[in-house]
Formats: structure tokens, sequence, C-alpha cells
């Protein structure tokens, strides 16, 4: 990567989180790079790396309550925290795309449509139905049980949370099912890839047809691609693959958008 990486804190309620920022400050443009849940920052910088030497700064992001270095600890991770992080970040460094995969995407729907300032955004294996994704990781109706039958403590990608209150948490503020990312899509008004994998187990292609379908917005378009997993990180030959594949999608919207549209 070219230039010096420097790491900024952004004030959050109850702590911080941190955005690692790459680039010059002259590019051509600026993508804020979501992580998906379990994947910090720094194991990111591949992904900079490519966008950095395709004339982009970039800023990846660590929430709060995750493993990266926002302060807090994993158990404690809420969604909708992760979404506040995530427009606090959109409005201090105001990038011209988001860039966010699997439940990372999720969030930054819900950040886009609150913030000040209106990105572009590439969404890769976009997690769409919350309650369908956990149910497939997990194999556990989390949605459809009482808080009696939850554990107090369950894993999630081999990461403990509090059970109870994180699905408290998605239930209270609208992040459970399609409904909610079709709200949260339809505010968002600059224009938004999707890049749902063909064979993806865990978000499931139709789920994803079915959301753009309903919300027949010229901005949001919908590129499937072939992708047979959805844990990225397990197969580097195809992370790489798909990488190359977000870089060209940002450098489409830029060039046929170009800056930013004013703040809302």
């Amino acid at each position: 990567m070219t230039g010096v990486t420097t790491i900024d804190e952004i004030p959050v309620s109850g702590g911080t989180a941190a955005a690692y920022l790459d680039g010059p400050d002259d590019a051509s443009g600026r993508c804020l790079v979501v992580p998906p849940f379990g994947v910090s920052a720094a194991s990111l910088e591949i992904l900079a790396s490519v966008l950095v030497n395709d004339g982009f700064a970039t800023v990846r992001l660590d929430p709060r309550h995750h493993v990266g270095t926002g302060t807090g600890t994993i158990f404690d991770f809420r969604l909708s925290s992760f979404a506040e992080d995530c427009r606090r970040a959109i409005d201090r460094y105001r990038p011209t795309c988001v860039v966010a995969m699997s439940m990372g995407a999720r969030v930054a729907m819900r950040a886009m449509s609150s913030s000040r300032h209106v990105p572009a955004a590439v969404f890769l294996v976009p997690v769409v139905d919350v309650r369908a994704t956990l149910s497939a990781i997990l194999r556990h109706y989390w949605f459809l049980s009482t808080d009696e039958d939850l554990p107090a403590r369950m894993p999630v990608l081999g990461y403990e949370v509090d059970t109870p209150r994180f699905r408290v948490d998605c239930v209270r503020h609208e992040m459970v099912s399609l409904d909610g990312t079709r709200r949260d899509l339809a505010a968002c008004r600059r224009p938004v890839v999707l890049l749902p994998g063909i064979d993806d187990p865990w978000a499931h292609l139709p789920l994803v047809e079915q959301l753009v379908a309903s919300l027949g917005q010229p901005n949001v378009e919908l590129r499937p691609i072939p992708c047979h997993r959805h844990d990225l990180h397990q197969d580097p030959e195809l992370a790489m693959v798909l990488m190359d594949t977000v870089v060209a999608e940002v450098r489409r919207l830029h060039e046929r958008t170009g800056p930013p549209g004013a703040d809302r």
C-alpha cells in the first residue's frame, strides 16, 4: 500500500470507534470500508491496498464492541451501535462510496438511511434478512424462541455474544427481516450495487432478488456473482477475485456519478 496508515478515534456513546485512514488526501474518491461481523479493520488491509492502488483513499472502520481497536468487547455487540458508528464515520469522513460486506452491508444500509451525507455504495454478499442468515449459520431460530429458550451466551462465528440482548436490539431497531432493510434502502438516493453470491449458503440470493424487486428503484442495482460461500476469509483465492469485482464496481460508480450530492 502506498502512503502511511493513520488511526483516528471516533467518539461514540460510552467509548470510541476507530478508523484506519489509507491513501493520499488528493485521491479521486474516498471509500468507507465496513467490515463483516468478526473481522477487524486491520484484516481488511489487502482490500484497502487494492482500492488505494486504484486511486482511492480508504477509511476502514472498527466499531465499538467488536474485534478490532474500538472500545468494548464483542460479547456486548449490537447491530444498532455498529450502525451508529458507521453513520458517524460517514458524517465525519464524507466518503464518495461505502464498501461493506455481509452483516456490515446491513449495518451500512441503516447508517446511510440516516446520514447527512449521501454516498454511493457497493455491498458484497450482503445480508438483507438477519433472521434468515443467523438461522442458516447457527441452525437455531433465535427470533422464534422465547427468552427462556435462549442461552445467555451463544457463539456466532466463533465469538460469544449476549444472546437475548442482541436479539432484543435487532427487533427494537427493526433490523430483523426484509421489511426494515427495504425501508433503509428506499431512503438511499445515491447508486447502490448489490453483489450477492449465486450459491451463498448464508445470505440467499432469492431474498436479495425479492428485496430489489419490491423496491423497484433504478438506483439499486442487482449484480449476482459466482460465489459458493459466504465466509470469504476461508477462501483467499475467491476473496481476491471478488475484491477485484468490488473495485471495478467502485470505479464504475465513481465515473458515472461524480462527487456525492448535497447533504440532507
